[in-house]
């Protein structure tokens, strides 16, 4: 999960996945995208670690925790 700036605003941005386990192995075999996120930050945005607009759009994909 990440914040980024767009002009004014800030966003924070993330994904979701699932990890796939093998029931009867018990072993992992996948990770599956669930869903991407990138909602507006209406709260005080004072403290957070915001990326600014150019490296945000070149961002690599950021699993959230």
């Amino acid at each position: 999960m990440y914040f980024s700036r767009e002009g004014k605003d800030v966003y924070r941005n993330g994904e979701v996945y699932r990890d796939k386990v093998d029931r009867i192995t018990g072993e992992h075999v996948g990770k599956e995208l669930i869903r991407r996120n990138h909602a507006k930050v209406l709260y005080d945005t004072a403290g957070l670690e915001i990326r600014d607009d150019n490296a945000a759009a070149g961002a690599a994909h950021v699993l959230c925790a």
